[in-house]
């Protein structure tokens, strides 16, 4: 027989410390495993809101920003209670400015049905709300009553005053005149007419 002094020592030492270190993981898991599991849930449902607020947020901008009308006319009177109209082939609302519309070949009368009504006509505008101006562009075109005619580049109409101011080229005829000049104002409605800077006129004479 073998001595006891000679028997390996087996000691339950090891076995416990391994059971504890598996306790320990054991315990880790059960509150780490949960605890990933609803990190992952808020992030999925993060993402969830997200991408419903982006394919909403487009929509809502593009509902926003255009707004168009077709053969719009606009109605109003100056200080001295003669009406005036702002018709177009069709405008639309600036993205940036509610009180600024665009239009186009926009067709302008003041004091119209009277006897000194004027009417200018232009391929663009753009009419201001708030201070009730519009300014004519391109191939402005301006009649009277009278038979006065006469083309300009560019045009400024305070329908308020009844006044049109412009800078540039402007050529003029009327009952046995021509004339060019490189500025006008038209006043009352077209009832007074000035040209400006280097004015040249000519008479028929029948």
């Amino acid at each position: 027989m073998t001595p006891a002094s000679a028997m390996p020592d087996r000691s339950p030492q090891p076995d416990l410390q391994r059971w504890r270190k598996r306790s320990r993981t054991v315990r880790t898991l059960r509150w780490a495993l949960p605890a990933a599991a609803g990190v992952l849930v808020l992030m999925l449902g993060a993402q969830v809101v997200w991408n419903a607020f982006a394919r909403e947020t487009p929509s809502l901008e593009k509902a926003s920003t255009v707004v168009r009308m077709t053969n719009p006319r606009f109605f109003g009177r100056d200080e001295k209670g003669r009406p005036f109209r702002i018709s177009a082939k069709s405008a639309a609302r600036d993205d940036n400015d509610i009180n600024v519309i665009k239009l186009e070949q926009p067709d302008v009368s003041l004091a119209m049905n009277g006897p000194s009504e004027t009417r200018a006509t232009a391929r663009t505008g753009i009419y201001r709300e708030s201070d009730r101006t519009l300014k004519l562009q391109g191939d402005v075109k301006f009649s009277d009553a009278g038979g006065y005619r006469f083309a300009a580049e560019e045009a400024n109409v305070d329908t308020r005053a009844g006044r049109v101011v412009g800078q540039g080229p402007v050529r003029g005829e009327g009952p046995g005149t021509q004339l060019n000049a490189n500025g006008y104002t038209v006043e009352d409605k077209g009832d007074r007419v000035i040209f400006r800077g280097r004015v040249r006129a000519r008479l028929n004479q029948d």
